[in-house]
């Protein structure tokens, strides 16, 4: 029982250091990451996937997928028109073209996504998910620590060198 809950907290908390990876060190190489929430640009972004936007380039293509600003919300469509003040953006599920926006909206060019990714990042901030790893991380304590009742230790025992009760020499 102890080996599978210190195998189970392990394994989340390695789980957690990769995912706390993936979302800080892109940050150090102006890479923004941002989870796809809603549908609109599937099938090339689908939800739940994690994208990576290049916070250095402001100046999209046309054909481009950007990240901009709308309101203290930031929206991923891909770059339909160019205008001389602006840019318009449709996302590729959507049927209508979005308001046009203005070049200081843009966040970023997306450079790639993560399939799924975003799932996991956003289970990860679930209430139910952290009390099960406290409960994990304390079940694995206690069990660590466990004593048999009625057993007395020796003295090697609590010195680490030894199992079993040994007669003296």
């Amino acid at each position: 029982m102890k080996k599978i809950v210190r195998t189970i907290v392990n394994v989340i908390l390695c789980f957690l250091i990769i995912l706390g990876l993936v979302f800080t060190l892109p940050k150090i190489a102006g890479i923004k990451p941002y989870i796809v929430l809603s549908g609109s640009m599937e099938p090339a972004l689908p939800v739940g996937a994690v994208i990576f936007t290049d916070t250095g380039r402001t100046i999209p293509e046309k054909g481009d997928i950007i990240t901009y600003e709308v309101k203290g919300n930031m929206i991923t469509h891909r770059v339909v028109q160019i205008e001389e003040d602006g840019y318009i953006t449709k996302g590729d599920a959507n049927v209508m073209k979005d308001p046009k926006i203005a070049q200081e909206q843009v966040e970023g060019t997306v450079l790639f996504s993560i399939p799924y990714l975003g799932y996991a990042a956003i289970f990860t901030q679930n209430k139910g998910f952290l009390l099960l790893l406290a409960a994990l991380v304390l079940l694995s304590y206690a069990l660590d620590n466990e004593e048999v009742p009625g057993k007395q230790k020796t003295e090697k025992q609590i010195e680490g060198r030894g199992d079993r009760d040994t007669p003296e020499e």
